[in-house]
């Protein structure tokens, strides 16, 4: 069963497939509402789910006792479906009675109740006149608590076939289970017959000469035992037997026993033949005068046997070598034995590393302290370092997470194993506590690095970045992992990040996303020069690589040089999904709507997250008015995961554009609220973007605000949002030209924010501090920089506009800025137009500039 200690620890999260049944529980015996479910197990921290541990199959939970039985539901599916298909097909085949009964058996077992009752009625009528078969099926029923249904099958196969062994110890147990034992002895007489013991089970017996002694009835209880001890002597030299029948002889006040006698030896001195009390005394005796010399010999076992732990979470065996030892091969966690001092620990397969270790202890202390020595392969396992409190006021315990390659502690209570779940205190003011080490298994769980990677992230950033570098090192391709990292380094680690993408360049086969993160660095946007260098000698080295040529056109400032290296790429590798991401973008720019749906899906075909694709597909298909299409694709997707609030967020834009703001607010709500109810607000920030994003669609812009102030990674969005908003000069205050791609368009805002209040200086002034953004970006960002300091507005700058590689809402940002440059209000309209067209999707600051184009009288 799960166990948390003050919140921490395992427990079940979520019911679904519930069955509910009354009956007997096989546990504590009362009659009890059992209920069997599908859960998933989670390691919990102050009841927050952090780390999945794999679905499980409740089976009979009891309402009274809550024992029950848990099996992973892969292990449940599989036997079921095996198991009962096996027996049916036995059944196909013989058409038996043994048959019919596994068959039920098999249903029963797994709680195939209604599917039983169906069989059973079939069986009963196909098979009227067999009394093993009702047997069986009433054996069945009782196992599983239904008394009920079992007493009448037991009936009826008693009317059938009164003879018949397994009706009649049946009809004898129900007989004891009501105290009438006289009746259930005559049933069990055959039992009782010389030689019985030969073909039948004589465990009835027993349980009757139990219930008889219990009863008073000492005579018949005598009786029993008689012909217990003829059909197996050996029972009579038990010590529990022998006292059991002095009981019933002592009620009789008999001098002579049916026990005979037994000899008394030392080598039978440990045997059944003694009591356990007599057992322990000669034991303690023993143990007494070995003490002294045990003592001794243990604490020099202990010091040439320390315990050193190699866990190894990477997934691949790693070969662990000890000083000049063989080398042994460990998967998994595994417990080696080393003699106190100094060794060399080599660790290779996975990842090659050495570590310098000393194990040492005070000849008291190795009787005193439990210390651990751990070596983590690569640092990948990440363990939990608690502290347990206990107390009349129960306190949260103190949690660490580490993933450390070497750990070593002094003493720690309980390495590996559960602590106790109470311990005496004393007072009401005193704490007891007890410290315990753990493994959080990450690799039996699905995304169980991503997981071990934010719960890390969330205690000690600096510890969770180097626990992705090791993983990431070692594993390149590990997309969503480099993700998350990415996602989560702050400005002054990317040094730190950059230096590790470079480490991995050059891994091949190339990793086509490690190459997109390293990409957007700021820091490699500003050395663009010497980025676009070492690609072009990659390329010098592999000329016909796809992959490479389309990284190289990636980065490539030039849109026609970037665009024949795309489709050089494309002639070279058609299979990289990227690429037709990538002609998909340029596609959208153009607003060849057809062909970003063409492209876009093709890059699906090939491998491209759906999470990558869905943006700009939702653009085509809004473009396109394929509102339905586009509702039945997203509703899909919110089906087989109703808590993927991206999802919902994009249903709720599609909702709002038809002007059904009810049902798109419905749609984010449900998504949010079942997101946080699974994972708990502390890890649900996409449940208030997605609040964030669906309050501005139905721009309610401090609601908007509100959810954004929540979240760091929200920050460019709600300065835009505060800009629409009317706070222009706040946010042009709080301005500082930034590394991060997601505001570089910011001041270009800031000055659409300025001509919507009237003040042509200040728009003109943040327009040139856009150019002075661009700037400190680096040269990649040349061609931007060209269009936006242009020495005169002509139309020809329109067509330049789409073709920067870009989101259609930014060529909207820069066409709509343009525009109020132009010399003509012809040539204005122009730009206003081509700027509306461009204006499908309704994020920041879709908002602002629909009131710049209204007021220019321009209508979507």
């Amino acid at each position: 069963m799960p166990t948390t200690y003050n919140g921490v620890g395992t427990h079940y999260y979520g019911r679904r497939n519930r069955q509910t049944r009354k009956a007997i529980c096989q546990m504590c015996g009362h009659a009890a509402e059992l209920t069997s479910y599908e859960t998933r197990l989670w390691f919990v921290f102050v009841f927050i789910p952090i780390i999945p541990f794999g679905r499980k199959r409740i089976l009979d939970q009891c309402s009274v006792c809550s024992r029950h039985l848990a099996l992973p539901v892969k292990v449940w599916e599989t036997g079921r479906q095996a198991d009962t298909a096996a027996a049916m097909e036995r059944f196909r085949k013989e058409q038996s009675e043994a048959a019919a009964i596994d068959v039920h058996g098999q249903l029963i077992a797994y709680l195939q109740f209604d599917q039983a009752e169906e069989f059973r009625t079939s069986m009963l009528e196909r098979f009227p006149d067999k009394a093993l078969l009702r047997a069986g099926f009433a054996s069945h029923l009782e196992f599983k608590g239904l008394p009920d249904e079992a007493g009448i099958l037991w009936d009826e196969a008693h009317r059938l076939d009164p003879e018949l062994p397994e009706v009649r110890i049946g009809m004898a147990r129900r007989h004891m289970a009501a105290g009438r034992l006289t009746e259930a002895r005559e049933l069990l007489r055959f039992l009782e017959e010389p030689g019985a013991e030969k073909q039948y089970g004589l465990d009835p017996l027993f349980e009757l000469s139990g219930l008889c002694q219990q009863a008073g009835q000492h005579e018949e209880t005598l009786e029993i035992v008689q012909v217990l001890l003829t059909a197996f002597p050996d029972i009579a030299g038990d010590h529990q037997i022998r006292s059991f029948v002095r009981t019933s002889e002592k009620a009789l006040k008999r001098t002579d026993s049916i026990l005979p006698e037994v000899k008394h030896s030392v080598t039978r001195l440990f045997s059944s033949q003694y009591s356990s009390g007599q057992r322990w005394g000669v034991g303690i005796l023993v143990a007494l005068l070995l003490v002294a010399i045990g003592m001794a010999i243990n604490n020099e076992y202990i010091r040439r046997h320390r315990p050193l732990t190699v866990i190894n979470d990477t997934g691949l065996p790693a070969t662990i070598q000890i000083d000049g030892q063989p080398p042994v091969s460990v998967s998994g966690m595994q417990t080696l034995s080393l003699s106190e001092g100094d060794h060399t620990v080599r660790v290779s397969g996975p990842v090659e590393e050495q570590h310098q270790l000393t194990i040492q202890s005070g000849y008291w202390q190795r009787w005193t302290q439990t210390p651990v020595w751990i070596v983590n392969v690569g640092g990948e396992a990440i363990l939990a370092d608690m502290m347990i409190h206990y107390a009349v006021r129960p306190r949260p315990p103190t949690v660490r997470l580490i993933a450390d390659p070497l750990i070593i502690r002094n003493h720690v209570d309980h390495p590996f194993e559960e602590p106790p779940e109470s311990l005496e205190v004393g007072s009401e003011t005193a704490v007891r506590s007890r410290s315990t080490i753990s493994w959080l298994e990450l690799s039996v769980s699905e995304d169980g690095d991503i997981s071990g990677f934010y719960a890390l992230q969330d205690r000690d950033p600096e510890q969770a970045f180097g626990f992705a570098e090791r993983r990431l090192r070692r594993d390149p391709a590990n997309e969503r992992l480099l993700q998350a990292l990415v996602y989560r380094t702050k400005p002054d680690q990317y040094p730190r990040l950059q230096k590790l993408l470079e480490a991995g360049l050059d891994h091949r086969p190339v990793v086509t996303e490690w190459h997109r993160h390293y990409q957007d660095l700021p820091t490699v946007s500003v050395d663009y020069d010497r980025v676009v260098s070492r690609y072009d000698e990659m390329l010098g080295r592999e000329p016909d690589s796809g992959v490479l040529l389309y990284l190289r056109g990636r980065i490539e400032a030039d849109p026609e040089v970037a665009d024949d290296y795309i489709q050089r790429a494309l002639q070279a590798d058609s299979e990289i999904p990227q690429v037709w991401y990538s002609m998909a973008y340029r596609a959208a720019g153009r607003q060849d709507w057809p062909a970003v749906l063409e492209y876009s899906g093709t890059a699906l075909q090939k491998g491209m997250n759906p999470n990558q694709v869905f943006s700009i597909r939702q653009s085509a298909m809004l473009a396109l008015q394929q509102y339905d299409e586009l509702e039945q694709l997203l509703r899909d997707s919110l089906q087989q995961n109703s808590s993927d609030v991206g999802s919902a967020v994009l249903l709720a834009e599609l909702l709002t554009v038809k002007g059904d703001d009810a049902a798109a607010g419905s749609v984010v709500e449900t998504a949010a609220d079942e997101l946080l109810r699974t994972v708990g607000e502390k890890w649900a920030d996409s449940a208030h973007a997605g609040r964030a994003m669906l309050a501005y669609y139905q721009q309610d812009l401090p609601v908007c605000l509100e959810q954004c102030a929540r979240l760091e990674a929200m920050k460019p969005v709600a300065a835009m949002v505060r800009v629409e908003h009317g706070e222009v000069a706040q946010v042009a205050a709080e301005f500082q030209f930034s590394d991060e791609r997601s505001e570089m368009w910011l001041p270009l805002v800031i000055s659409l924010g300025y001509h919507l209040q009237g003040d042509q200086q200040n728009r003109d002034l943040w327009h040139q501090k856009a150019v002075e953004q661009l700037e400190h970006l680096g040269p990649r960002f040349a061609f931007s920089r060209s269009v936006l300091t242009a020495p005169s507005v002509t139309a020809e700058l329109i067509d330049q506009i789409h073709r920067v590689t870009d989101t259609p809402t930014t060529s909207a940002i820069i066409l709509t800025a343009l525009a109020l440059r132009a010399d003509s209000d012809d040539l204005r309209g122009q730009f206003l137009k081509a700027a509306s067209d461009l204006l499908i999707r309704r994020s920041p600051p879709w908002g602002l500039l629909r009131k710049i184009h209204q007021q220019a009288g321009i209508e979507p």
